[in-house]
């Protein structure tokens, strides 16, 4: 590498992201990015498909590791605005790895963004409403994803919700309103 980039992180980020993003996909590059990242958190400041991908590689060999970094992934997570299913996946190996709370809302936040809904994604819906994480919309996709012949518990913040109006389909509004019978 050229001696302008051996002192200067933020131009050598830039210039391995360069080399990164037109073809030049050498793990090499990926690794050195992510000892920026985890020497220097602030410069781990936006999250693309680059970035996306140096974390990628960071999980898939055990180097990711450190609270600040950790953090900033989970913060950047909350910043995308399109659902990204790597993100989702990174998110899980992060949750199931270091527990970090924060991850249930970046994950909620994710499949809320994505434009199909899956039963699969009931589970995390009904972990963030247990731990109370407020997000628009997710009420109405825990209750869209639960299964007609569910005998789950609902929790209380589920009814107090929809108490007002709400959106569910007859259904979805038969199964909320019938669980109480079932106790």
């Amino acid at each position: 590498m050229d001696g302008r980039y051996k002192m200067n992180l933020a131009r050598r980020l830039d210039f391995i992201e360069q080399l990164y993003t037109e073809s030049f996909k050498s793990p090499f590059l990926l690794m050195e990015a992510w000892s920026i990242y985890k020497s220097q958190p602030d410069y781990f400041g936006k999250l693309n498909s680059f970035s996306i991908q140096v974390v990628n590689w960071a999980i898939k060999h055990g180097f990711f590791s450190g609270k600040l970094v950790t953090e900033k992934f989970v913060i950047l997570t909350n910043e995308l605005r399109e659902y990204n299913p790597l993100v989702i996946k990174l998110l899980e190996v992060v949750y199931k790895n270091w527990g970090v709370e924060e991850v249930v809302q970046a994950i909620c936040a994710q499949l809320i963004r994505k434009k199909n809904m899956d039963e699969a994604d009931h589970e995390w819906y009904r972990v963030g409403i247990k731990r109370g994480i407020k997000l628009t919309g997710i009420y109405e996709l825990y209750m869209r994803t639960m299964r007609d012949d569910s005998d789950e518990k609902i929790e209380l913040s589920v009814y107090s919700y929809f108490l007002y109006d709400n959106t569910l389909n007859t259904a979805k509004k038969a199964l909320l309103y019938s669980y109480p019978d079932k106790e």
